[in-house]
C-alpha cells in the first residue's frame, strides 16, 4: 500500500472556554509540554472545523494548563521571557515533526 492510499483519520485535542463573556471558545490543541518548572504549557490555536490548522505566529497562543477542581484551566503567560522561551521549544519540536517551508 502507497503513503498516499493509506487512509489517516486526524482527531484534534479540542479544548472548550468560557470567556468573561460567557461565550464559549474552542482551540485545538497543538502541542503539550511540561517545562523545568514542573508546569505544563499548550500550544493552542482557534478552532475552525472547517478550515485547516495554520501554525503562524499569529494564529498560535502558549498557555499554561493547570487542574482545578478535576477541571483543566488555562491560564495566559505573563512572563516576557518564558513566552519566547517556550515559543522556541514548541518551533523546534513542530520542525522535528513537520517540514515547514520558509
Amino acid at each position: 500500500m502507497d503513503f498516499e492510499e493509506m487512509d489517516f483519520e486526524y482527531e484534534p485535542t479540542l479544548l472548550t472556554c468560557t470567556d468573561e463573556d460567557g461565550n464559549e471558545v474552542v482551540f485545538e490543541q497543538i502541542d503539550l509540554i511540561t517545562y523545568k518548572d514542573g508546569n505544563d504549557y499548550a500550544l493552542i490555536s482557534p478552532y475552525d472545523p472547517n478550515g485547516a490548522l495554520e501554525l503562524m505566529p499569529q494564529n498560535t497562543i502558549i498557555v499554561c494548563v493547570n487542574t482545578i477542581d478535576d477541571e483543566a484551566v488555562m491560564i495566559p503567560i505573563d512572563d516576557d521571557a518564558l513566552y519566547h522561551e517556550l515559543q522556541n521549544i514548541f518551533e523546534e519540536r513542530l520542525n522535528e515533526l513537520y517540514d515547514f517551508e520558509d
